[in-house]
C-alpha cells in the first residue's frame, strides 16, 4: 500500500505475474497438448483447489468478484493461481457503507438470478460467485461448460443463457440436456464433488442460497485430491480411488483419443498425493507442487550421477595422494581425510535430493528416494563419527591409519551415492 505524506492511499504495489497462462490453455485438451502437456487430472484438481481456495480468502474480505471466468485467472506450471481484472470486484466501503458495483459480466458465468439485470444498479453477493466458481471448476475437471450437451426437445436448442435460466444441465432434473458420447460422466470424479455439482445447479437453481461456498470447494477438493491415484497402465493417467478404474484408459479404449497422454509402464506404484496450500493469506498466489519436474529425464539423473561418482573419485584421489605427502606423524592430516571425503559425500547428496526434491509429490518413486536418501546420508554420518574417533584413538604415524579413513569415507559415500541413484535410475518422467 502506497501513502503520501499525510497517510493517505495514493496506490498500491502487487506482484507481477510472470510465465502464467489462462486456464483455457490448461483445459482444453487442443490447447493443453500444445500449451501445457504435463498438465493431467491431478494438476487440474490441484488448480481448481487453489482457485477455490484464494476466491475463498476474497470471499472472507467482504469483495465479490462479479465477472469470474478463465480469463481473468492464471495459473503457472507448478499450479500457482493469480487473479487478474481486480478492477471489476465488488466492494464496500467499510465507513460510508457505499457499494462499488461490479458493472460487467461474462456470458455462461451469469448466475439465473441476475440475468436480465442491470449490474450498475444491482448488488451482488458471494452466492453470485458460488455459481460462477462452479462453473469453473466444472471446466476444469471436465473441459467443457456444465450447460451443454445433447438437446432432445423440439427445434433448436435454446443458447447456453437460456439453458441456465431455465436450469437445464446435462445431470439435471428431468433435464433435455443429456450427454453426448463424448460426455465425461459425473461418476469419475471423487462422490463429494459430484454432490457439490448437483446442490449447485439442482438445488440451487431456485434456491441460490444452497449453492456450495467456495469453502465447500475448498474442503471437497482437498479430500478428493488426496483420494486421485495413479493409473498402473499410463504414466499421466490420474483417477479417483473411489471409481475404482481408470476412466481416461476407458475412454481412450471407447473413442480411441487420450486427452492425457503419457507413456505406458509396465506397472507403477500408486501413491496418496498430497496437497500443500500456503499459509499466506495475500490471496496472490497459492503454493502447490511443481510441473516442471515432470520435465526432467533419465538424461539428467544419470548426467547428475556420474557428476556425483566423478567428484567422489576425484577428491579420493587428491586426499589419498595428499596423504601420501603430508606428515604421517600428524592428526590433523587423519582429520582432513575425514573432511575431504565427507566433503565428497556432501556433494553427491546435494546432487541427488535437489533432484530428488523437483520431483511432484504425486510420483511414486519420490518419497523411497527421499527415505533412502535419509537413509544413506545417516550411513555416511555415523562412518564418519567412527572414523574420527578411530583415528583419535590409532596411531598417528601409521600412514595405514591415515589410508583407512579415506577408504572409508570412501565406503560411506558410496553408500549415499549408490542408494540414491539406484532409486533415480528407476524413475521414468517424460520430458
Amino acid at each position: 500500500m502506497l501513502l503520501d505524506a499525510g497517510g493517505n492511499c495514493v496506490g498500491f504495489l502487487m506482484p507481477a505475474v510472470r510465465s502464467s497462462r489462462e486456464l483455457p490453455s490448461i483445459y482444453h485438451p487442443r490447447l493443453r497438448k500444445k500449451n501445457a502437456p504435463g498438465f493431467n487430472w491431478y494438476y487440474l484438481h490441484v488448480t481448481a483447489l487453489n482457485t477455490a481456495w484464494i476466491i475463498q480468502a476474497i470471499h472472507e474480505k467482504g469483495y465479490v468478484l462479479g465477472d469470474i471466468k478463465p480469463q481473468n485467472i492464471l495459473v503457472n506450471d507448478r499450479a500457482l493461481v493469480a487473479v487478474i481484472d481486480t478492477d471489476s470486484f465488488q466492494v464496500r466501503d467499510s465507513k460510508t457503507g457505499k457499494v462499488y458495483r461490479c458493472t460487467v459480466g461474462s456470458d455462461g458465468f451469469t448466475p439465473v438470478e441476475l440475468l436480465g439485470k442491470d449490474f450498475s444498479t444491482t448488488d451482488q453477493t458471494e452466492i453470485c460467485d458460488r455459481f460462477r466458481l462452479a462453473v469453473l471448476i466444472h471446466y476444469l475437471l471436465f473441459g467443457y461448460h456444465p450447460f451443454s450437451g445433447e438437446w432432445t426437445g423440439a427445434g433448436e436448442s435454446p443458447d447456453q443463457t437460456e439453458l441456465i435460466r431455465k436450469g437445464l444441465w446435462y445431470d439435471g432434473n428431468n433435464s433435455l440436456i443429456r450427454p453426448s458420447q463424448t460426455t465425461i460422466p459425473l461418476d469419475v470424479v471423487h462422490p463429494e464433488i459430484k454432490r457439490l455439482f448437483l446442490k449447485c445447479f439442482n438445488d440451487g437453481h431456485s434456491s441460490p442460497k444452497l449453492r456450495p461456498t467456495a469453502e465447500d470447494w475448498h474442503n471437497v477438493l482437498q479430500v478428493a485430491v488426496n483420494d486421485l491415484t495413479i493409473c498402473g497402465k499410463v504414466d499421466s493417467h490420474h483417477h479417483s480411488r473411489s471409481y475404482g478404474k481408470c476412466y481416461w484408459c476407458e475412454r481412450k479404449a471407447k473413442l480411441g483419443v487420450d486427452i492425457f497422454p503419457g507413456a505406458t509402464v509396465e506397472s507403477i506404484t500408486t501413491v496418496s498425493p498430497k496437497v500443500f496450500v500456503a499459509d499466506d493469506q495475500d490471496c496472490t498466489q497459492v503454493s502447490q507442487l511443481s510441473l516442471n519436474s515432470l520435465a526432467l529425464t533419465n538424461k539428467k539423473w544419470k548426467t547428475a550421477s556420474i557428476v556425483g561418482i566423478t567428484c567422489i573419485l576425484v577428491l579420493t584421489a587428491i586426499t589419498l595422494g595428499g596423504q601420501l605427502l603430508s606428515p604421517v606423524n600428524s592428526r590433523a592430516a587423519v582429520r582432513n581425510s575425514g573432511v575431504m571425503m565427507a566433503l565428497a559425500a556432501g556433494i553427491t547428496g546435494f546432487i541427488t535430493s535437489h533432484y530428488l526434491q523437483k520431483l511432484p509429490n504425486t510420483h511414486p518413486a519420490k518419497k523411497k528416494g527421499v527415505t533412502n536418501s535419509i537413509v544413506g546420508i545417516a550411513c555416511a554420518l555415523a562412518v564418519v563419527a567412527i572414523v574420527f574417533v578411530g583415528s583419535l584413538l590409532s596411531p598417528v604415524n601409521s600412514r595405514a591409519a591415515v589410508r583407512n579413513s579415506g577408504v572409508i569415507m570412501a565406503l560411506a559415500a558410496g553408500i549415499t551415492g549408490f542408494i540414491t541413484s539406484h532409486h533415480l535410475q528407476k524413475l521414468k518422467i517424460k520430458p
